[in-house]
């Protein structure tokens, strides 16, 4: 009980301390505590008020409260036992602390219905956890209801729903009806072919040339002295490297003699068309390797029985002679004249333009028409081969057609120009 004294001595002094022991703020409880506390000094009994009149009819209420100020008057203000600064002394620390309980409830008696004694100082200082906050004289709060507001969704009451499943891989698309062989290199492109082995593939199929992706269509049927003829005028007079356009009959007998021009004209604005499927004609010359079976011998050598008709002596002696024999493989690529203005891919206007291109051996012969036909998209129109220095630039005879790659190497006809195709 000491405890709650004290802190309503405390409260009461604060209440006060704009006036100490001010004479209109006394209450008529204090005459009544002073003389049931008769042990204490009268100055701490006098100075502890029990409430302070707010209004008027608080003032009223109070019975005798002037014949408390009236003693209170003639008390010198030390008597009180209080600082200038508000803050209670120790004496009336003391004398508040001694209260009874029958002292408190008679100071209680003398308040109005629901006011405090702690009323002005509620807001100064916080409440202790062992005492309860006093009555508020503010209005009671409104009873308009508050506004409710939905509770957030909860993530575990509503589980976010599975990921969708992706979609299956398209199909592979389909390989067409009709696939064509594919070849890689150049060696699958125009392969070797001996006399004595019979053609492993039909005269004319059609083959895919896989790195380029593009059809060609490949023949490979004998040459005549027609098709020869054909392409006389390129082998005699023609450039290599340069495009040509077909001249007539009547400019190719010209040429050569005195006043007419003495070697062809050459296509200065070449536009020369990437057919789509182009054309190979893998001809012997193309096929026909040096060391080429002889089937028959003419020097009478023992048949040897490891090579079924094939004189294996000859082989070899011819072998080496044309191994010692510089030769000349002459291509002759063929495609179409683009129109004017060059658009890429357009239709050709049907002129046929040649380019002559020479190698040194078979497998440059089969390496260039492979890049050529696949990248270039140029056909192979005809091939044939001669002997170096015994060309049409050093000789101007009638050429002669030879059946086998081996009589190249022979030195037994020096007038005439000996070809192979």
């Amino acid at each position: 009980m000491q405890g709650e004294y004290v802190m309503i001595s405390r409260e009461v002094l604060s209440a006060s301390s704009i006036s100490p022991c001010g004479p209109l703020n006394q209450p008529r409880g204090s005459e009544d505590m002073t003389q049931s506390n008769g042990n204490h000094s009268p100055s701490s009994a006098i100075c502890k008020p029990s409430s302070v009149a707010h209004s008027p009819k608080e003032f009223a209420a109070i019975p005798d409260s002037q014949g408390i100020n009236d003693n209170n008057k003639h008390l010198p203000e030390a008597q009180c036992g209080e600082s200038r600064s508000g803050e209670p002394t120790v004496q009336q620390t003391k004398a508040v602390g001694s209260f009874t309980d029958k002292e408190l409830s008679a100071t209680s008696r003398l308040l109005p219905h629901g006011e405090s004694s702690l009323a002005g100082t509620e807001n100064s200082r916080p409440y202790s956890s062992s005492s309860q906050p006093p009555h508020s004289s503010l209005p009671p709060p409104s009873t308009r209801p508050a506004m409710a507001f939905p509770a957030p969704l909860s993530l575990s009451a509503h589980p976010a729903p599975p990921a969708p499943v992706p979609p299956p891989p398209p199909p592979p698309p389909l390989e067409p009806s009709f696939s064509f062989p594919g070849v890689d290199t150049p060696c699958q492109f125009i392969q070797v072919q001996y006399s004595d082995c019979p053609p492993s593939d039909s005269a004319n199929l059609m083959i895919r040339i896989t790195p380029h992706s593009r059809n060609a269509s490949v023949s490979k049927h004998a040459a005549s002295m027609a098709d020869y003829k054909e392409f006389e005028w390129l082998l005699r007079h023609g450039t290599s490297g340069v495009w040509y356009e077909k001249p007539t009959n009547a400019y190719l007998r010209s040429v050569g003699t005195p006043g007419a021009p003495q070697e062809l004209t050459p296509l200065l604005d070449a536009r020369p068309v990437s057919i789509e499927t182009p054309k190979v004609w893998a001809s012997k010359p193309t096929t026909t390797p040096i060391d080429d079976r002889i089937l028959e011998c003419v020097a009478a050598h023992d048949i040897n029985e490891g090579y079924a008709e094939s004189c294996l002596e000859c082989t070899i002696a011819k072998s080496e002679a044309l191994k010692n024999t510089p030769l000349v493989y002459c291509l002759v690529f063929g495609t179409y004249q683009a129109r004017d203005p060059y658009i890429h891919a357009s239709h050709f206007n049907g002129r046929q333009i040649y380019k002559l291109v020479k190698c040194g051996s078979r497998e440059a012969v089969v390496e260039e028409a492979f890049y050529t036909v696949g990248i270039e998209g140029w056909s192979l129109v005809f091939s044939c081969v001669m002997k170096l220095g015994e060309g049409f630039e050093e000789r101007s005879k009638t050429a002669k057609k030879v059946d086998q790659l081996w009589m190249l190497a022979e030195k037994d006809d020096e007038k005439n120009i000996k070809v192979f195709y």
